[in-house]
């Protein structure tokens, strides 16, 4: 892992995101290498170096400082291209820094991360008076987690942070994105049951998105679990009704137990 402390000209971006006007990202990479990661088409990295480099942006607490001083307040996403509360977060605490420069600015947020590194900032995060904080959850299969999302945090640490969170009083989703085509419809009950049993008080889907050198990279990363690549292929490049009805499901539930569907 080459990890690398470098200065940063701005800390704001404008959001491509929907809901989110305005994004941060105190990192430049990320420690989970999840291999079917966006992030390296739009920062412009190769694939391949994706998970294995970490660019700590040092000053960037004091850059958002001074532009949150010209700013009207708005929502801020924490992060778009990276974890905020990847493993290096708990020695730099960059992101703790920030979430106080945006409380002192009265700034709203909306965090979402795979680590329960975030319940650290339970102190800060309370203190919003509009905050939303989102655990992303794309499988209950821990093997194929380990192999898809190498450096991530395990699931039931997710699920736990998840329930944690939800235990504050706090707002929280579970983003199931990308949902991994694993999940067979006659488990979608069982699956909504451990995710709802967090206390969440959304869900929001999205599919796994096959961007310019994801699908080779999840291919390889798959090459030893043949049954479950030829899962994915059939589910990716096949089966077009699969998400469609995978969600449909989970919409259907999501309503009947009273919990938003996005």
């Amino acid at each position: 892992m080459k990890i690398s402390e470098t200065a940063c000209k701005s800390a704001l971006s404008r959001s491509g995101i929907y809901g989110w006007e305005l994004v941060l990202n105190p990192y430049r990479g990320c420690m989970h290498g999840c291999v079917y990661c966006y992030a390296p088409n739009i920062i412009r990295r190769p694939r391949a170096s994706w998970g294995h480099f970490v660019d700590i942006k040092k000053n960037i607490p004091n850059i958002l400082a001074k532009e949150l001083k010209r700013r009207s307040p708005a929502l801020v996403g924490l992060s778009s291209v990276t974890d905020p509360y990847q493993e290096l977060e708990e020695k730099y605490k960059l992101t703790r820094y920030c979430l106080e420069q945006l409380l002192k600015n009265k700034f709203p947020v909306s965090i979402i991360t795979k680590s329960p590194l975030i319940l650290r900032d339970l102190d800060i995060i309370s203190k919003f008076s509009h905050s939303e904080i989102g655990i992303t959850i794309t499988t209950l299969d821990e093997r194929l987690s380990s192999i898809l999302e190498p450096g991530a945090p395990a699931i039931t640490k997710r699920l736990d942070g998840l329930t944690k969170l939800s235990n504050e009083g706090l707002n929280t989703y579970a983003f199931l994105g990308p949902l991994l085509p694993t999940l067979e419809p006659e488990h979608v009950t069982e699956f909504l049951d451990r995710i709802l049993a967090t206390g969440v008080k959304s869900v929001m889907v999205d599919p796994l998105n096959l961007k310019p050198g994801i699908w080779p990279a999840v291919e390889t990363a798959l090459r030893d679990h043949p049954n479950i690549k030829t899962l994915f292929y059939e589910r990716l490049f096949v089966d077009k009704e699969y998400y469609p009805k995978i969600f449909k499901l989970i919409r259907t539930e999501c309503m009947e137990r009273g919990v938003k569907f996005e």
